[in-house]
């Protein structure tokens, strides 16, 4: 056999091994599956039995595919994949005692979680973003979970469509440097508190739902290392009936700042605050407008020599104690066309009136 022929023939042999065992570009999940079908790479017709055996058999920048309602088991995804369940279809994850629901670790990765019900049963989180470039969390439920609903350490993550609800601490803890949306999203009924903001973070919060939650309530917005900025604008979503604050917004030390907007929001029935600003050091800036804020025990609160805020169009009533309560060296700057009516005090403290437009 001439040289050049064997080669040949020795590469095309190479070639097909190599396709014999190339990640697929879509895999597939049933409860009719089995894990030993990754030798068939979870294809539509040998589907795999778990997300954890079809994600060691998906492409980057492939697709796990649900076929079937079932649970699916946890995983950690180390690539850039998205796991897909349709409409109709209950693609679960229950969380058991010393495990995450879903951990997302792998450097520059972008993932997408669809339609998935993550449920703890004994377990710490439901989703965990420790390395990555960027998430995608849309129509999930996330819920019952010991720890966290959703934990953000790193990237860029919108969440859109979802419920995080029932957990045992906080439904969504943002940890900085991470950027986040919230959209179209209900944070309900968890123990100590809904959003959670730390240094450095980037929050938007559009047309969402913070309801119920205990602790400190919907909104816990903190910069505390003293170098860090965290930035959060809160709009057209309705916080309500937390235990506490619907909006808690604090600066803790020296050098750490935080910058919030709020506008056209209803904040309405939360147990102390509708909105609370403070800080005795470090800087709190703030915008309030637009707001529809009614039927809390203060409906605004600024305390402290690093807030300064500027409410306009604000609409403040039916509060417990004050509509606007400002304290201990705030600066808090009124538009003349925000009203304040209807509260047991309308106004404690001083106000800096300033001209509208």
């Amino acid at each position: 056999m001439p040289r050049s022929f064997a080669a040949a023939v020795a590469a095309a042999l190479l070639a097909i091994s190599a396709d014999a065992f190339a990640l697929a570009q879509r895999t597939f999940v049933a409860t009719t599956g089995n894990d030993a079908n990754t030798a068939a790479n979870c294809s539509l017709v040998a589907p795999c039995r778990s997300f954890a055996s079809a994600m060691t058999v998906t492409a980057a920048k492939g697709e796990i595919v649900v076929l079937d309602s079932g649970g699916y088991g946890r995983v950690t995804i180390d690539k850039s994949v998205a796991i897909l369940s349709p409409p109709g279809v209950h693609a679960g994850i229950s969380v058991l005692a010393g495990t995450n629901g879903v951990d997302v670790d792998g450097a520059g990765i972008a993932v997408t979680l669809r339609g998935l019900f993550i449920t703890g049963q004994g377990g710490d989180s439901g989703i965990v973003f420790t390395q990555g470039s960027r998430l995608y969390i849309e129509q999930c439920t996330i819920a019952n979970l010991g720890l966290y609903g959703v934990r953000l350490l790193i990237g860029h993550t919108l969440i859109t469509d979802t419920t995080v609800r029932d957990n045992l601490h906080v439904g969504i803890r943002v940890e900085g440097p991470v950027f986040v949306t919230l959209d179209r999203t209900r944070v309900e009924r968890n123990a100590s508190t809904g959003v959670e903001v730390a240094n450095s973070s980037r929050l938007t919060v559009t047309g969402s739902v913070i309801a119920e939650n205990l602790g400190n309530g919907g909104f816990d917005i903190v910069s505390d290392d003293g170098s860090s900025t965290t930035v959060v604008g809160i709009s057209e979503s309705s916080i309500s009936h937390n235990s506490t604050h619907g909006i808690f917004a604090h600066s803790l030390v020296t050098g750490s700042r935080v910058r919030l907007a709020v506008a056209r929001n209803t904040i309405n029935r939360n147990g102390l605050n509708g909105v609370l600003m403070s800080g005795l050091t470090g800087s709190l800036t703030a915008i309030v407008t637009d707001n529809v804020i009614a039927h809390n025990t203060d409906g605004l609160a600024a305390a402290g020599v690093s807030v300064t805020a500027t409410i306009a169009t604000n609409a403040i009533s039916g509060s417990a104690n004050n509509g606007v309560a400002v304290s201990s060296g705030a600066v808090l700057k009124s538009r003349s066309n925000n009203v304040i009516q209807d509260n047991a005090n309308d106004v404690s403290g001083a106000l800096t009136f300033v001209a509208g437009d």
